[in-house]
């Protein structure tokens, strides 16, 4: 999906964020094994807006973007770099094998919390998850 590959051509070329996660910007799952801090995102809800008697060539999307640290001063961190990279984006995104236009993107909801440490490790992990609705051509 072509959304998915510009929101995260958009984190991994913004230098704010890329300073803090270098490039652990996953879809959907974070890697096994992956460091922290990292993004994991993924499109929650997608839809074609379409006119009376065909499709009008724009869609909408909520994507979730979850920001994972060790620390909640890490994760907020991360998510001010986030909302600088993502919130008011606009214009062509384009990367090997997609271009897309995007028409707007305000962040809408922020939530944080605490995952307790999984087997095996000694540390939870602080967790900022921020729902971004983008407004894009198709």
């Amino acid at each position: 999906m072509s959304l998915d590959q510009a929101v995260r051509g958009r984190l991994a070329s913004v230098q704010a964020v890329t300073a803090i996660v270098a490039q652990r910007i996953f879809p959907e799952a974070r890697a096994q094994g992956a460091a922290l801090p990292c993004i994991v995102y993924g499109i929650q809800d997608e839809q074609r807006i379409g006119g009376l008697a065909a499709h009008a060539g724009v869609a909408k999307a909520k994507v979730e973007i979850n920001m994972l640290a060790d620390s909640r001063a890490a994760a907020r961190s991360l998510e001010t770099a986030v909302a600088a990279a993502l919130d008011y984006w606009g214009g062509t995104a384009t990367g090997a094998g997609y271009s897309v236009t995007i028409q707007s993107s305000t962040q809408q909801q922020t939530m944080t919390g605490y995952m307790e440490p999984a087997a095996g490790d000694s540390v939870g992990t602080f967790v900022s998850t921020a729902t971004y609705l983008i407004f894009y051509g198709t």
